[in-house]
C-alpha cells in the first residue's frame, strides 16, 4: 500500500487506524456470519454429540491437507458436522490434544461412542483421553485392508469376503461367531493369517455379536456421507491457502446445513403417512418420532404380524416370551415387569439403536399395549429433538450454566500457534491474530485446529 500510494504520508491514515478497521470489521463478521457456523456446530453436538466418527481419509492423499472431521447424525439420520481439525502429524500426543481440545470446545461433554479407523495412535489416545467412551472400528476400513491384505485369498469364485463379512456383521451369538470364525481360519488358510489374528483381537471393537451394549445408532463406518466426502476433497488441496480453504468449508457446512433445513421443514409441514390407519402405536409414532425414523418403526411394526410367541411363562410382576419369526429358528427372549412397565428384548435393538424391536412390540401387542411408554422414546430421534435449552460450561465459571443461544470465545489452551500466549481474552485474542493476518473463522478454529505457523 505504501509504494502505491507513493509512501506512508500519502496514505490517509495510520497504521493503528488500519489495525482497528480491521478489528472492527472482524468482529462484526464474527457476531453476524462466521461465528454462527462455530456456535451451530456446538449446539448440534450438545443434541446429537452421542454417536460421533472421526474421519481421517480426507488426508490419505500427498496432495490433500491433513484434515479430520468430527460428524454425527441428527434426529433425521442427516450427518452434521461437530468440528474440522487440521493436525501437524498422527501421532498419539497430537491426537490426545485433538480430543482434549475438542471436549474443551464442546463444554467437557464426552460422546458415548466414537468410530474411527485402525489408527493405532489414535486408539491409545482414545484409551487415555476418553476410557469411558465405546471405541468401533469403521467397517468400511476394515473392508479396504481385507482386500489390501487377502486379495488372493478372494480369486476363483472364493467366498472368503462373504464368510468375513459375517463375521463381521451376521452373528448376534458369540458362540456362533467363535464357530464361523475358526471355520473360515481353517477354511481358506493362505499363509496370511496374521492379519486375521490382528483383526481377531479386535472382534470386540467389530463384531456384531460384541457389540449389542453399545449404542451406535445403527452406525458401522466413518464414511456416513459420501456426498460430504466428495464436496470436502474439492477444497483440500495443498496449494489453497488456509484462508481459502476455511472459507470454502464453511461453504460446505452452509450447504449441509441448508438441506437439513429443508428435511426440518417438510418433516413438520406434513404427517407420516401409515400403513395401518387404524392402529394407535402408529399414529402415536408418527406424531412423536421425525420420518425417518418413524419408518424404521413401521417396518418393525409390519414384523410382528409375522412373529409367533413360541413360550411364555408369566409370573405375578415378570413374563418371560421367547418369540421368533414363522418359520425362523431363531429365538430372542422378551421379558417384561407388569410393576415397571420395564421391557427387555436379547436383541438389544433399543439398548443399540434407541427403537424398540419388533419382539418387544409383539409383546406390547400381545398386553394390550396401545402407544409407546415414554420411557422407550428416545429424544434425539423425535421431531423435537432440538427443542430446550443446552448446556454450556465456561471456564471462568465454576458450575454450568443454561444458554439456548449466546455464546463466549472460549481461551486458547495450544500453545502451538501463539508460542509462549498460552492463554488470552477476546481483545487480546484479536489483536494477536491481527498480527498473522486471520480471519474470524480461522481464529476460531485455531482454537483447535494444530499448526505451524
Amino acid at each position: 500500500m505504501n509504494g502505491e500510494a507513493g509512501g506512508r504520508a500519502n496514505l490517509g491514515y495510520t497504521e493503528l487506524d488500519q489495525k482497528n478497521y480491521l478489528r472492527t470489521r472482524r468482529q462484526k463478521s464474527l457476531i453476524y456470519g462466521e461465528a454462527g457456523y462455530l456456535l451451530r456446530m456446538i449446539i448440534d453436538y450438545a443434541y446429537f454429540g452421542d454417536v460421533m466418527t472421526l474421519d481421517t481419509t480426507y488426508g490419505t492423499n500427498k496432495e490433500l491437507r491433513p484434515l479430520v472431521v468430527f460428524t454425527g447424525f441428527n434426529h433425521h439420520r442427516r450427518v452434521v458436522i461437530f468440528w474440522p481439525a487440521l493436525l501437524y502429524d498422527e501421532t498419539v500426543e497430537s491426537f490426545k490434544w485433538l480430543f482434549e481440545n475438542f471436549l474443551d470446545a464442546h463444554g467437557g461433554k464426552k460422546p458415548q461412542t466414537i468410530f474411527t479407523d485402525q489408527e493405532a495412535a489414535m486408539a491409545k489416545a482414545l484409551t487415555e483421553v476418553m476410557p469411558d467412551t465405546w471405541h468401533g472400528l469403521c467397517t468400511w476400513h476394515i473392508m479396504q485392508n481385507c482386500i489390501k491384505y487377502l486379495g488372493n485369498l478372494m480369486k476363483d469364485g472364493s467366498h472368503f469376503l462373504r464368510d468375513f463379512k459375517s463375521c463381521m456383521f451376521e452373528y448376534e451369538d458369540e458362540t456362533e461367531f467363535e464357530n464361523a470364525w475358526k471355520k473360515m481360519i481353517q477354511r481358506y488358510n493362505g499363509g496370511l493369517v496374521s492379519w486375521l489374528d490382528c483383526m481377531y483381537k479386535l472382534k470386540t471393537k467389530l463384531a456384531k455379536c460384541h457389540m449389542k451394549n453399545a449404542f451406535t445408532l445403527g452406525v458401522r463406518s466413518t464414511q456416513l456421507n459420501e456426498s460430504l466426502n466428495g464436496d470436502l476433497k474439492a477444497y483440500l488441496k495443498s496449494n489453497f491457502g488456509i484462508v481459502e480453504f476455511f472459507q470454502h468449508f464453511e461453504q460446505v457446512v452452509e450447504q449441509k446445513r441448508h438441506k437439513a433445513l429443508e428435511t426440518e421443514n417438510n418433516a413438520r409441514q406434513k404427517m407420516s403417512t401409515l400403513g395401518l390407519k387404524n392402529s394407535p402405536l402408529l399414529k402415536h409414532a408418527a406424531q412423536t418420532y421425525t420420518p425417518v425414523i418413524f419408518e424404521k418403526i413401521h417396518d418393525e411394526y409390519d414384523y410382528t404380524s409375522a412373529m409367533i410367541i413360541k413360550h411364555c411363562n408369566e409370573s405375578q410382576f415378570v413374563h418371560e416370551y421367547i418369540v421368533a419369526l414363522y418359520e425362523k429358528d431363531k429365538e430372542y427372549k422378551v421379558i417384561f415387569n407388569r410393576d415397571n412397565k420395564i421391557i427387555l428384548c436379547s436383541c438389544m435393538k433399543f439398548e443399540t439403536f434407541g427403537i424398540l424391536c419388533c419382539h418387544a412390540l409383539k409383546v406390547f401387542n400381545l398386553l394390550d399395549i396401545k402407544i409407546i411408554p415414554d420411557t422407550y422414546i428416545l429424544k434425539r430421534w423425535t421431531r423435537e429433538a432440538k427443542s430446550g435449552h443446552i448446556y454450556v460450561k465456561t471456564k471462568n465459571v465454576e458450575e454450568d450454566r443454561i444458554e439456548q443461544v449466546p455464546y463466549s470465545v472460549p481461551m486458547i489452551t495450544s500453545e502451538k500457534p501463539f508460542g509462549d500466549r498460552p492463554e488470552i481474552g477476546f481483545n487480546e485474542f484479536l489483536q494477536v491474530t491481527d498480527e498473522f493476518n486471520l480471519t474470524p473463522t480461522v481464529q476460531h478454529l485455531l482454537l483447535i485446529v494444530q499448526i505451524q505457523i
